[in-house]
């Protein structure tokens, strides 16, 4: 009886620090995403603050020059559960839900209609 009481608390202890695995390590970090395209490019910048508040920066630059039309930048609360992050954007721009895997300095967050695909971003 003790020995199944103790797996039981084990396996509650893995689940618990597996759930808090994915936030702990997005808190507190910023992730880039570089789109070239000729003399176009776009540098996407997503920054998870503690406190479960986002950044979400998007530049667009032309022959090197910042093009203030097609950038801006979005701010929002971010939340985990499992793999699945939410991204609720303030202002009341539609929530954004992704799966995440992080592999050294790369986050992928997979596209929620097609699981093959994902955006990536390197800190």
């Amino acid at each position: 009886m003790k020995k199944a009481i103790a797996i039981t608390l084990a396996l509650v202890m893995v689940a618990l620090f597996a759930g808090c695995g994915l936030k702990s390590q997005l808190a507190g970090t910023t992730w880039e995403q570089v789109q070239k395209n000729g003399l176009s490019k776009v540098v996407i910048t997503l920054s998870f603050e503690k406190g479960n508040e986002f950044n979400f920066d998007v530049k667009a630059y032309y022959d090197g020059e910042l093009v203030s039309d097609d950038s801006f930048t979005n701010t929002g609360k971010w939340t985990v559960d499992g793999d699945i992050l939410t991204l609720k954007y303030d202002g009341g721009l539609e929530d954004e839900v992704f799966r995440v895997e992080i592999d050294g300095d790369t986050l992928k967050l997979f596209d929620p209609d097609d699981d093959s695909y994902y955006y990536p971003f390197t800190r």
